[in-house]
């Protein structure tokens, strides 16, 4: 194992970059070496594993307008020319695509060497539905390393290409003794979670509040809320639970979401791959709102697939009536709190092993 060499290839943004940082570190600490090629905003993420080797790809930054998008499909040539270079330099025993667009000329560059090279290639699917560049590369790669039990849009003739390696988390969620979770009696306090993204969603500022304030007396009395939420925003959710004398902590960054969750009784939040996975090792029941322009819809397919595990309930926001909805859904699992402890057991199991042990072995045997 000592001397293979794996090349990684990510995205720009967090959902792509912290997956290959978290691969990376695992390699690095069973001796293999490991290179990471993206673009300029992928390579400007701090505190990258000891000893792992960077690659900033010339890739345009996707504009909407004709032009923009013609600049950035022409800088793919370029960006094709070097993977081919690196690739041929480097000599990896593995290539391991983590999605995005500017994973994809370095993939077809790998794709493209593999009959003079003799390495495999693999892709990595984060979300519960297959994201673009992995349904376009998925017909010449070996494996498909998905995320979730169901992966919409795969089609049946690559079925066999699939194994189940579950996402990658952040390394103080995979540390944290996570306890199971403890029914509340009907005089508790009920504590939620709501966290919307690195900066909170701006709709979780109004949506979510009026909601809870709809809710009857009995409940929202006990209510006790922490609250992710965009700056602007803060005075006016603030002022909102003062008025309705609901304790709450709203902050727009919160360091210390592994404590917080464990000290939640329900989780609210957006659907992302790593967010819903992260929620699964805590053991937390969650309601989640898809962000409604998320590529492809993923955030809602993530959503589903929890759903259809029995580990979580899903509200749209773009629905006419989210607001009443949300309120409904309150109000029956708060009054129910049996269904959050069998809501909490079904997302964890989600949970089958650490990523990185699992694509560890993966490419012990190829």
């Amino acid at each position: 194992m000592s001397n293979k060499r794996v090349l990684l290839a990510a995205g720009g943004t967090g959902g792509h970059v912290f997956p290959a940082y978290a691969l990376a570190e695992k390699l690095l600490k069973e001796g293999l070496v490991a290179y990471l090629m993206t673009d300029s905003r992928g390579r400007s993420f701090q505190n990258p594993p000891e000893g792992l080797m960077v690659r900033s790809l010339p890739l345009r930054k996707t504009v909407k307008n004709l032009w923009g998008k013609v600049i950035m499909v022409l800088s793919l040539i370029p960006c094709f020319f070097i993977s081919v270079y690196e690739i041929v330099r480097f000599k990896p025993h593995t290539i391991i695509g983590f999605g995005g667009f500017p994973s994809f000329p370095t993939l077809l560059a790998g794709i493209f060497l593999k009959p003079f090279l003799m390495h495999t290639v693999i892709l990595h699917e984060q979300n519960a539905v297959l994201g673009r560049v992995n349904r376009w590369l998925l017909p010449f790669v070996h494996i498909l390393a998905t995320s979730f039990p169901q992966t919409f849009g795969i089609a049946k003739r690559f079925e066999k290409k699939v194994k189940i390696a579950g996402n990658f988390v952040r390394q103080e969620f995979l540390s944290s003794p996570h306890k199971d979770f403890k029914p509340f009696d009907k005089k508790d306090p009920i504590r939620l979670l709501i966290i919307g993204g690195s900066q909170g969603a701006l709709s979780f500022s109004t949506l979510i509040p009026a909601a809870l304030a709809a809710l009857p007396s009995s409940l929202k009395k006990r209510l006790h809320v922490v609250q992710q939420s965009r700056p602007e925003m803060i005075g006016h959710t603030r002022a909102f639970y003062e008025a309705l004398k609901i304790p709450a902590t709203i902050e727009t960054f919160f360091p210390n979401i592994p404590t917080l969750m464990e000290k939640a009784h329900l989780v609210i939040c957006r659907a992302g791959a790593s967010t819903i996975f992260e929620v699964a090792h805590a053991k937390r029941p969650a309601i989640f709102i898809p962000y409604p322009h998320a590529m492809d819809n993923h955030q809602y397919f993530n959503a589903l697939a929890v759903n259809k595990l029995g580990g979580g309930w899903i509200v749209e926001e773009t629905d006419s009536k989210a607001q009443k909805n949300l309120e409904n859904l309150l109000k029956s699992i708060l009054e129910n709190p049996k269904k959050l402890e069998e809501a909490s057991k079904n997302i964890h199991n989600l949970i089958k092993e650490d990523a990185s042990s699992c694509f560890l072995r993966l490419i012990e045997f190829l």
